[in-house]
């Protein structure tokens, strides 16, 4: 799914901080797996690897990024992965700072739902990436798009709720 990412750690030219507009239970797995990859370990225990879920990122959890982000690095790079439904002012205002000043090597991978759910001044410091989902063929699928419409509502009557008689 991030094959981009991916490319730019191979060619040598991977950005300070990337910003996945996209569910973060759906794409964390994958963050993790591409994370991986640069650091060259599995994570578990790895020195040069953050993770953070908030549903609120707020001035604590700031703090927290910035005091791990300007930690030691074990190894060439680091990579730090944060993910969070919204964003407090505060925190916001701390995290623009980090993304402007990040130490050598650190990479910052930010997963939010909604692009809008941070200001403009943080988003210019990220690489976008808007994670587009496969959906797999069913045949289930094909023969409920190619019914008529009085059998799509008849399938759909067993989804609902049963009346009482």
């Amino acid at each position: 799914m991030f094959k981009e990412i991916l490319s730019h750690h191979t060619n040598n030219t991977l950005h300070h901080a990337y910003l996945i507009v996209a569910n973060p239970e759906a794409v964390r797995g994958e963050i993790e797996k591409v994370v991986e990859a640069i650091l060259g370990a599995p994570l578990a225990g790895h020195a040069d690897y953050w993770a953070m879920h908030a549903e609120t990122f707020g001035i604590d959890e700031s703090r927290e990024l910035r005091a791990a982000q300007s930690r030691t690095a074990f190894g060439l790079r680091r990579c730090f992965v944060l993910s969070a439904y919204a964003f407090t002012e505060h925190a916001e205002n701390a995290l623009l700072k980090t993304l402007e000043e990040p130490t050598p090597g650190t990479h910052f991978f930010i997963i939010t739902p909604d692009l809008e759910e941070l200001r403009p001044t943080v988003r210019s410091r990220c690489y976008i990436l808007r994670p587009r989902y496969v959906v797999k063929e069913s045949p289930d699928v094909e023969k409920f798009l190619a019914s008529s419409v009085p059998e799509r509502l008849r399938f759909t009557e067993k989804f609902l709720p049963k009346k009482n008689a």
